[in-house]
């Protein structure tokens, strides 16, 4: 059980490493992810993953009411 538990670990630090070079983060993510792993993955995840979840979330409402708006708007006439 330990192995699979230190092997999930290792391939969640491994996609949270990728996640910030691909997003062009900047690299004192990895460091942090890589030196610390359970710590620093979960701060990466709350300082960086949550945030971006809910502005995309947001983002998402908002031209949903803007859609709905317009198309009230124009089903009227």
């Amino acid at each position: 059980m330990t192995y699979i538990s230190w092997i999930g670990l290792v391939l969640l630090q491994i996609a949270l490493a990728v996640h910030v070079v691909r997003t062009g983060r900047p690299i004192i993510w990895v460091l942090l992810i890589l030196f610390f792993p359970l710590v620093g993955s979960v701060i990466y995840i709350i300082a960086e993953l949550i945030p971006e979840w809910e502005r995309q979330n947001t983002l998402q409402r908002w031209v949903a009411d803007v859609e709905r708006f317009f198309s009230e708007l124009f089903s009227r006439r």
